[in-house]
C-alpha cells in the first residue's frame, strides 16, 4: 500500500479508535487511566505498528496518554491492561496474528479507510 493511502487509513482508523471507545467526551489512557478528550489522547497499539496484520486490528489498539504512549516504556501494563479489556483467548489469538507477515493493497487500504470512516458517521449520529 502507497504511503498516502497507510498515512490516511492511519488517520481514519486513529480517529474512530478514540471515538468509539470515548465515554462522555474523554478517553480513559489504558495504561495510566488519566482522562483525555479524543484530540489529545494517542491511538495506542499492544503490538508494534510496523506489523500491519494487528496495525488497524480494534482489538489491538485503545486510547493511550502521549506521556504513556511516546515517553515512558509501558509495554507490560498495556498488555496487562489489554487482557483484562479482551480477554486471554482473543489476546492470545492477537499475538498469533501479530506474528504473521501481511500486505495490504492499495484498493485493500481505501476500502478500510470508507469502512471506518462509514463507522465515525454512525458514531456521530449516536
Amino acid at each position: 500500500m502507497n504511503g498516502k493511502i497507510e498515512k490516511e487509513l492511519d488517520r481514519v482508523f486513529s480517529l474512530y479508535i478514540r471515538k468509539k471507545k470515548s465515554v462522555d467526551g474523554y478517553c480513559n489512557c489504558i495504561v495510566c487511566g488519566a482522562p483525555y478528550p479524543p484530540s489529545q489522547i494517542d491511538n495506542g497499539h499492544c503490538f508494534k505498528r510496523g506489523n500491519h496484520a494487528v496495525r488497524w486490528n480494534e482489538n489491538d489498539c485503545w486510547p493511550q496518554c502521549k506521556n504513556c504512549n511516546q515517553y515512558t516504556n509501558t509495554d507490560d501494563q498495556f498488555k496487562e491492561a489489554l487482557i483484562k479489556k479482551i480477554g486471554i483467548v482473543k489476546f492470545e489469538e492477537l499475538e498469533r496474528l501479530s506474528r504473521t507477515t501481511y500486505k495490504m493493497s492499495d484498493v485493500d487500504g481505501r476500502e478500510m479507510i470508507s469502512y471506518f470512516k462509514k463507522k465515525i458517521k454512525r458514531l456521530e449520529l449516536n
